[in-house]
């Protein structure tokens, strides 16, 4: 940096050098048990932007289905409570157990790539009929996002967009409830890129992906980076069975967290159960 201070030379930091190490050697890397400790970090912040975009697409999901709820004509609409504010029966999921955080794992947790850190089954989780309103259980299950909060899921969905397209972007802040096209268009996009699907069913996908994109409908800005779902797919099928169990291992820890941390938002909501 010295020497950059004492000349005319510009650094752009938002481009990328032409020798940057690809997606498959990256994520072998972090699926490497040396990476472990890594691994582990990076788990943790994965769960933090699941919950704000889960959060994020609920409470779309709630104010678009109150707007979808018809009024009744007439001067007595008035007199009738909100559909938001009427109680009603639910089966709210609960933790009867107290599984790990990914903060509170020690780093030799992540040494085991087998087994979760959190164990997701009927002795941690079980449901408990209520009565509450809508208005309640939105407010629980998806609290407010804070202005950081917001920034953060926007940050994510410029990354999302610039590396898997507009659809995939829209997906992931819960847009594909107002827009179902943008989903469809990123559901196809996705398949057609193969994964973990076997050879005869992604060719068999690839020869009909370009039919099913025709009927539906691309607006202008919308659409899917073919290039980079295929890349990500390519470095997936790139790792070895050792890779994939530790990749596995991370998911299910990954999901089994950020159920944890919406089903203990929900607890206070069990206090008044129906009885």
């Amino acid at each position: 940096l010295g020497v950059v201070a004492k000349s005319s030379a510009f650094i752009d930091f938002e481009t990328l050098p032409d020798d940057a190490v690809s997606l498959e050697v990256a994520l072998k890397f972090i699926l490497s048990q040396r990476s472990a400790s890594l691994r582990g970090l990076l788990e943790t912040e994965i769960v933090n932007a699941a919950d704000v975009l889960l959060r994020l697409s609920l409470r779309k999901a709630a104010r678009r289905l109150e707007a979808s709820i018809p009024t009744l004509p007439g001067p007595f609409s008035q007199f009738l409570p909100k559909p938001a504010d009427v109680p009603i029966p639910i089966l709210l999921p609960t933790l009867s157990g107290t599984p790990r955080s990914l903060d509170e794992s020690k780093a030799s947790d992540y040494d085991q790539t087998t087994t979760p850190a959190i164990t997701m089954n009927a002795e941690n989780f079980g449901v408990t009929p209520v009565l509450v309103t809508p208005e309640a259980l939105i407010k629980a299950a998806a609290p407010k996002l804070s202005r950081e909060e917001e920034l953060y899921a926007l940050s994510l969905k410029d990354i999302t967009s610039s590396t898997f397209g507009p659809d995939a972007a829209a997906v992931i802040i819960g847009d594909g409830v107002t827009d179902p096209q943008s989903t469809l268009r990123f559901l196809i996009a996705l398949a057609a890129s193969g994964g973990q699907l076997s050879t005869e069913l992604q060719q068999a996908i690839k020869a009909v992906a370009p039919q099913l994109m025709a009927g539906v409908e691309i607006a202008e800005g919308k659409g899917s980076n073919a290039s980079g779902l295929n890349d990500f797919a390519d470095a997936v099928n790139s790792l070895d069975k050792a890779e994939r169990e530790a990749l596995s291992a991370s998911f299910q820890r990954i999901i089994e967290e950020v159920w944890s941390k919406f089903a203990k938002r929900l607890t206070p909501l069990a206090s008044t159960p129906i009885s």
